[in-house]
């Protein structure tokens, strides 16, 4: 079905779309110059925040065979990123069964692998040749590192891999800074209100976190000091000003036509379902507080297209999996119930 899509499309590629082509077939240039100048553009394009070479350089060596036309490019990220994607994304499945506390789990874990696979904003954002969402690996890995973890004692191992997951989804896109704020606000929110059951807890995970978030910060601005610097000293609220159409208030009904009715009507179902669950409550509330802070820190610069629309893409799918939770818990129970 993907491959017929990408077949007989119409599609007129144009601003970020044409970019992300251009990039890839520069990427072999560059280093044909010379292994030294090659190896120099990939990381002064990347450290600058702008389009830069770090995604285009994956599937290069299988698009380097191909007749390298749009299509080609299409297939072959996605044919690249695609098993990333699934891999993270089964992690972060796991947690999220021992978060709802699952008993039909392999049932769960087929359709909710399916759900994401057949979600609208996953297909059009390939389909539109823009490979933005090989940052969902590194969201889902980001979520399944920090899920049931409180921070009241220091695992070494795992906030390297907070670290580097964060960093590689910086460098993969800027924007999904939004999406990196949002979560670690909510997330820490969350810390407090499920896991403080004493003073003690209270300053043991308040030191924690701050002195993690402090080394953190120092190491990312060093690390991505260009980017940093590039972004402190253009005007992106002027660039993008011509993408702000319509502010907060129109980005939520943008994101209702480009979700649509029937994945909405699914994902409001799982929000009422977690809202009414004692259990899921907070998390329920946090993602949708969430979801609001990144439309909201967003516009403040531009609105979404569909490729933006990823550093939503997490939360919605949290939506959909509460709503297959409260299908099957209700299917388990009705079968009980007449058996």
């Amino acid at each position: 079905s993907f491959g017929i899509n990408i077949y007989y499309r119409k599609f007129f590629y144009f601003f970020d779309y044409a970019c992300y082509y251009n990039i890839q077939l520069s990427t072999a240039e560059n280093f044909s110059t010379g292994l030294f100048n090659g190896i120099r553009t990939f990381i002064g394009s990347t450290w600058s925040g702008e389009y830069g070479n770090f995604l285009s350089f994956f599937p290069e060596i299988i698009f380097h065979f191909t007749n390298r036309t749009t299509n080609s490019f299409i297939l072959c990220y996605t044919f690249i990123f695609t098993p990333y994607v699934i891999t993270a994304l089964s992690m972060f499945l796991k947690k999220i069964e021992e978060k709802l506390n699952i008993k039909n789990n392999n049932i769960f874990f087929v359709l909710a692998l399916i759900s994401f696979i057949v979600f609208p904003v996953y297909h059009a954002t390939a389909i539109y040749g823009q490979p933005d969402f090989f940052g969902l690996a590194f969201i889902f890995l980001i979520i399944a590192l920090t899920t049931n973890y409180n921070f009241k004692e220091i695992d070494y191992v795992r906030l390297i891999l907070i670290f580097l997951t964060t960093f590689m989804l910086i460098i993969t896109r800027r924007w999904y800074i939004y999406w990196i704020i949002s979560y670690f606000i909510c997330y820490i929110v969350n810390l407090y209100l499920t896991n403080i059951k004493s003073k003690e807890d209270l300053i043991k995970i308040t030191k924690n976190i701050f002195i993690y978030g402090i080394i953190v910060i120092i190491l990312l601005i060093v690390s991505l000091f260009p980017m940093i610097k590039n972004i402190l000293k253009s005007s992106i609220g002027d660039y993008s000003a011509f993408y702000l159409t319509s502010g907060f208030k129109g980005e939520i009904i943008n994101q209702i036509r480009i979700i649509g009715y029937l994945p909405l009507l699914l994902m409001i179902i799982g929000i009422i379902y977690g809202l009414n669950k004692k259990d899921l409550r907070i998390k329920t509330l946090l993602s949708i507080v969430q979801c609001f802070l990144i439309i909201f820190l967003f516009t403040r610069i531009q609105n979404m297209g569909h490729h933006h629309t990823l550093v939503l893409l997490p939360t919605y799918i949290y939506w959909l999996y509460l709503c297959l939770n409260m299908i099957l818990n209700e299917t388990k129970t009705m079968a009980k119930r007449y058996c």
